[in-house]
């Protein structure tokens, strides 16, 4: 399937850029989640942890498990399981211009995460000079990519300029504007990030920190990502340079190379990061660690904002092992023990073992965000990548949802004795997440009980209307282990609103209203507790199983959507065939703005209204999901033999809050009926 079936697209000179207009872009290149923009967190002061900034650049980009129909795979690839503790995501590859593939972008936005593309000058990159050019005062190429980025559905670029400018172009004020004008067109949603690299004297020269050299122009983007070679010293020169000069902590992100922490071949060309040596790799949350230290004022008692961080390529850790990746990625991230005997090209000299990483994971040091919006949060724990029905692994990395917060707590008794730990693992086909109690071998039971409460999110729903909360799940244990869902308020002595799980051996749905009191969700937590140590087994023991959580006002509930219009349409020119099928929506509120359905507090897509994805079954079998009015057929369905029947299609329209909106089926006309048009 060529690239722009696959929702790819990217530019690779100024001539395309200059050419690209939104009638060149396929629906299957758009995101069509909209950002679900976080609510505040009262609980967390400005110095809870590093805002963070991942800077994809994994195995080339736009691979096939990146399609916007997903893919088949042989193993784990990377996608990112811990959003919560990100701020934004940078697509990154060595394109002049990399557009983020809608995948991405989907399932940041349903995390709260703004996706930014790539804008990238290189040595021996053509037509440099049209950066700076202007027609009365307006950038075009500003223009280009501000565009691109709304059309496109995502929310800024990385500028990332790596050469300098013939000199008779050169003008700093011209590239200064450039920079302020693409801001300005993004809108005060948007975001824009200059790299450390071309300096105010039009060389490039990395700074590692924050100076004059490189201030002018971080000013006029909003923000800037320092180069990964920096150290205290200079990290805390670059905080009071963002302090004195307005552009502010939280705009001022330092970088750490995970792949700094392999073993160097190339001495000229050494990648270095913090700490020196170990930093990157599973030392990337020691360097976070030193961040949160630095201080740019004497004295302890003063609190103080956390500097950013940008990790480049945090996907090495499913790149740069051949086995256990995802183990080495908790390891980096959550800071636990690396397996023994890991491989790696390192050979016996890795140093991945060798930094102070455990228990210092990015996670520890990072900003823990709430999910969901101020009025709405859905989960159904799906993964990205997962085990099909019939055992096929499978990736469909824009359908990622929420994924639990905690991922263990320790069960503790009525007297403060440790017995076990709760943990949480995700299973597939249907996704749930799948809580646990692991016993400590040999420890003497000295309570009347025991407890453990996990917080699956975060959340800051404010209670300005009527809710209601919906959880779907499975109690696998009898009645000597007590579950529940304990949704977790604060603000004018609202006590927290607690929903006991009953044992069921089959998938249950309860739902529970609590009307308008102007407290504010703060959390949804699953709490276990046990009764007697002798039901617990001792390794492992299956609670209960939670499919789906939905909290959403009341007036957002049944809302409809039609499915319109299918057709099935075969593209061809002259080396390629490919079908499709279309189809059209109509919301129940059609004829009422955007507005009046965001009012009731759900997500409203400018692509596919009401409806977050689509499923699409044909000749009775599941066939996919499609996240934009239209889904590709592989070669399989197209090779029908001429004389079968007529094609039987059905849509099924899926709400953000998990809902069916409504299904449409269709029984499309004999292959010399099928419409055919140009590609």
């Amino acid at each position: 399937m060529a690239g722009p079936l696959k929702g790819f697209a990217h530019l690779e000179s100024f001539s395309e850029l200059r050419q690209w207009s939104e009638d060149g872009v396929r629906p299957l290149q758009r995101a069509n989640t909209p950002m679900f923009p976080r609510p505040n967190s009262k609980k967390q002061p400005s110095n809870a942890g590093s805002h963070v900034m991942l800077v994809h650049d994994y195995a080339g980009g736009y691979n096939d498990y990146e399609a916007c129909q997903g893919a088949q795979v042989q193993g784990e690839l990377y996608t990112c399981d811990y959003l919560h503790n990100v701020e934004s995501f940078v697509y990154f590859s060595h394109r002049l211009v990399t557009i983020p593939p809608p995948t991405w972008t989907n399932t940041c936005h349903r995390n709260g995460v703004k996706v930014l593309g790539t804008f990238i000058v290189e040595p021996g990159t053509s037509d440099v000079r049209c950066i700076l050019e202007q027609d009365a005062g307006i950038s075009w190429v500003a223009e280009r990519l501000a565009r691109i980025a709304k059309h496109h559905g995502f929310d800024g670029w990385l500028i990332n300029i790596e050469a300098s400018f013939p000199l008779l172009s050169w003008s700093r004020p011209k590239l200064e504007q450039f920079l302020g004008q693409l801001r300005e067109s993004l809108g005060r949603q948007g975001k824009v990030v200059w790299y450390d690299a071309l300096t105010t004297l039009n060389l490039v020269w990395y700074q590692n920190t924050l100076n004059s050299l490189n201030l002018p122009f971080a000013l006029a983007a909003g923000s800037i990502l320092t180069n990964y070679a920096w150290n205290p010293d200079l990290a805390r020169r670059g905080k009071r340079t963002a302090e004195q000069s307005g552009l502010g902590v939280d705009a001022l992100y330092f970088g750490i190379d995970a792949w700094a922490q392999n073993v160097q071949h190339d001495t000229k060309h050494s990648r270095k990061t913090w700490p020196s040596p170990g930093g990157g790799g599973t030392g990337t949350g020691v360097g976070m660690r030193d961040l949160q230290q630095i201080k740019s004022h004497d004295g302890d008692d003063l609190e103080e904002a956390t500097l950013g961080t940008g990790i480049f390529a945090p996907g090495w850790s499913f790149e740069h092992f051949p086995d256990h990746r995802r183990a080495i990625d908790e390891a980096m991230w959550l800071g636990r023990r690396l397996p023994d005997n890991i491989t790696c090209d390192c050979g016996p000299e890795a140093l991945h073992a060798s930094v102070d990483y455990e228990h210092n994971g990015i996670a520890e040091y990072a900003k823990s965000c709430p999910s969901g919006t101020k009025s709405f949060f859905h989960t159904n724990f799906q993964r990205a990548i997962f085990k099909s029905p019939d055992g096929t692994l499978c990736a469909h990395l824009g359908s990622q949802s929420i994924l639990p917060k905690d991922r263990s707590v320790h069960l503790i008794g009525a007297n403060g004795n440790l017995y076990g730990l709760l943990r949480t693992s995700l299973a597939d086909s249907p996704s749930r997440c799948i809580l646990s109690i692991e016993k400590i071998p040999e420890v003497k039971w000295l309570d009347p009980c025991a407890r453990a409460s996990l917080t699956l999110a975060d959340l800051g729903i404010s209670q300005n209307s009527s809710y209601q909360l919906t959880v779907k799940y499975r109690k696998l244990r009898p009645s000597e282990y007590i579950a529940r869902l304990v949704v977790r308020r604060h603000g004018m002595q609202q006590a927290d609103l607690r929903i006991n799980l009953p044992t069921t051996t089959d998938i249950t749905t309860l739902s529970r209203s609590f009307g308008h009191d102007n407290s504010t969700i703060s959390s949804a937590q699953l709490e276990v507790d046990v009764a007697d140590a002798n039901t617990l087994q001792s390794k492992k023991t299956d609670i209960v199983e939670i499919h789906e959580i939905t909290i959403q006002p009341k007036e957002s509930l049944g809302l409809k959507c039609h499915v319109d219009d299918i057709s099935l349409e075969i593209c061809e020119d002259a080396t390629n065939r490919s079908g499709r099928l279309v189809w059209s929506i109509t919301n129940s509120e059609t004829r009422h703005h955007s507005g009046s359905l965001a009012n009731r507090g759900l997500p409203f897509s400018e692509v596919t209204g009401l409806c977050s994805h689509f499923d699409v079954k044909i000749n009775g079998e599941e066939a996919g999901r499609a996240y934009a009015l239209e889904y590709i057929l592989n070669d399989h369905t197209l090779s029908r033999p001429e004389n079968a029947e007529a094609m039987s299609v059905e849509i099924t329209a899926i709400g953000f809050d998990g809902i069916v909106l409504g299904t449409k089926q269709a029984l499309l006309a004999e292959r010399d009926a099928w419409v055919v048009v140009s590609s």
